[in-house]
C-alpha cells in the first residue's frame, strides 16, 4: 500500500528473480484497493477465486477499516481474526508488514507500534532492522508459536542493473 505495484514493485520482484506470473496485485491506484480490509467480503471473494498460497499485507494500517482503533486490542482481534478462517478454509498463509515504534531500549514484542494484539494473534514474528555497522541488517525470529525460533539472518542488499 506504500509503493505502485506497476512502477516500483514489479521491478524489485524482477530483479529478485520472481517469476511474476505467480504474482497477483491489486494497484494502489486501482478504485478497488480501499475495499481490501482484513474484515472485508471483498477481501474473502479475493482470495476465494485467486486462492493464494501466500497473502502480504504491507503496512497493516492500510489494511484495517478507518473506524478501528488499533490501539484496541478487541477491535483489532475482532478485525484481524478472519483471516485465521480464511487460512484454514483456502489454504493461504499471511504475512503482515507492521512497522515498529519509535521508543529506544524495548525488544520484543513492546517494539511493535500500535496493538499489542497484532503481536498475540500472530503465530510467528519477525523483526528486521539495520545493525550498528553501515548497510548491515537483520532479521530475527522473534516469535514462534508452534517450534523453537530461528537463527538471525545478518544481511546487505546490493543495487544491481535492472533487466
Amino acid at each position: 500500500a506504500e509503493d505502485s505495484f506497476e512502477y516500483t514493485l514489479k521491478r524489485r520482484l524482477r530483479k529478485n528473480g520472481a517469476n511474476l506470473e505467480n504474482i497477483l496485485s491489486i494497484d494502489i491506484a486501482d478504485e478497488r484497493f480501499k475495499d481490501v480490509k482484513f474484515n472485508s467480503p471483498f477481501l474473502e471473494q479475493l482470495i476465494s477465486v485467486h486462492r493464494p498460497v501466500l497473502c502480504i499485507f504491507d503496512p497493516i494500517q492500510a489494511f484495517v477499516p478507518p473506524d478501528i482503533r488499533m490501539g484496541d486490542r478487541n477491535a483489532m482481534r475482532a478485525c484481524t481474526s478472519p483471516l485465521i478462517g480464511y487460512g484454514e478454509k483456502y489454504g493461504a498463509t499471511f504475512v503482515i508488514i507492521e512497522h515498529t515504534n519509535k521508543q529506544a531500549g524495548v525488544w520484543g514484542r513492546k517494539r511493535i507500534a500500535d496493538s499489542a494484539d497484532i503481536w498475540d494473534i500472530s503465530r510467528s514474528v519477525l523483526m528486521a532492522g539495520e545493525t550498528n555497522e553501515k548497510g548491515v541488517r537483520y532479521i530475527t525470529h522473534e516469535k514462534s508459536n508452534y517450534g523453537v525460533t530461528g537463527q538471525s539472518i545478518l544481511y546487505t542488499i546490493e543495487e544491481t542493473e535492472t533487466k
